[in-house]
């Protein structure tokens, strides 16, 4: 059951400053990435923090993350979010797929669906972030209607990607977690901004540690291809022909 009591001491008051809010996220980081068990190699603050706009800066806006910082989601619910955030991992999606047949309005899941709901993929102003908060404040107060949009959230999701030759393969955002969700070990995402293929699993490992990519590097000196922030999870490349030798090694290594 959702302790309320927890809720209500933690939560972030009503009319809380943008100030008070940077300052509760702020002092929430380090307990969000511990609980998560975040690898070292994550900017923990940059993670969350840098999602909160300002009066001269946009910024990406609300996520589960941040709505676990700033306790807005009970503290007894929010180790499967913290993970999910910077630590994927197939005790993860075997608990969503087996809490999302229920879907109970107090399971993680559903905390972390609803949340999810709110996400959107673009840099927001102060107000709009504002306006994601007091929405989520709604699914707080009402479980049936936290749970009803978690539901259609979960449908969203795994209706996000498509197979095409039995590879599943997105060109939506959430598809690569959809394929996951889903029941398929790895997926392929494409991002028609960065013109780039990223492949993931939420396995230990996509099977690539020894893999050659290209050394083929972008007009600001950054790599194309390879692992994305070091992950061994999540890789990315814009060549179809390495992206074909890519899939061959991970299928290998995942059917394997």
């Amino acid at each position: 059951m959702m302790d309320s009591k927890d809720l209500k001491q933690n939560q972030l008051s009503q009319n809380a400053s943008m100030q008070e809010i940077r300052k509760k996220v702020s002092s929430n980081v380090h307990r969000i990435a511990k609980q998560g068990n975040w690898p070292e190699y994550i900017d923990a603050k940059g993670a969350l923090c840098d999602r909160i706009p300002s009066a001269k800066k946009k910024a990406s806006g609300f996520d589960a993350g941040l709505a676990c910082a700033l306790d807005l989601i009970p503290r007894n619910r929010q180790k499967l979010i913290s993970t999910l955030h910077a630590a994927y991992n197939e005790k993860c999606v075997l608990q969503i797929r087996e809490e999302a047949d229920k879907m109970l309005p107090d399971s993680e899941t559903c905390w972390w669906l609803a949340a999810s709901s709110l996400v959107v993929y673009k840099k927001l102003s102060v107000p709009e972030f504002q306006d994601q908060i007091n929405d989520f404040r709604l699914l707080i107060q009402d479980a049936m209607l936290r749970r009803d949009v978690a539901i259609e959230m979960f449908e969203t999701m795994i209706k996000s990607y498509q197979m095409i030759n039995k590879i599943p393969l997105s060109v939506k955002n959430r598809g690569l977690q959809g394929a996951y969700l889903d029941g398929h070990d790895f997926a392929v995402q494409y991002h028609e901004t960065e013109a780039k293929f990223f492949i993931g699993t939420f396995k230990e490992s996509l099977g690539l540690d020894n893999f050659k990519f290209s050394q083929e590097k972008d007009e600001n000196g950054n790599l194309i291809s390879g692992p994305v922030f070091g992950s061994r999870q999540y890789v990315a490349t814009n060549s179809f022909s390495e992206l074909n030798q890519i899939l061959k090694v991970v299928r290998n290594h995942l059917n394997g």
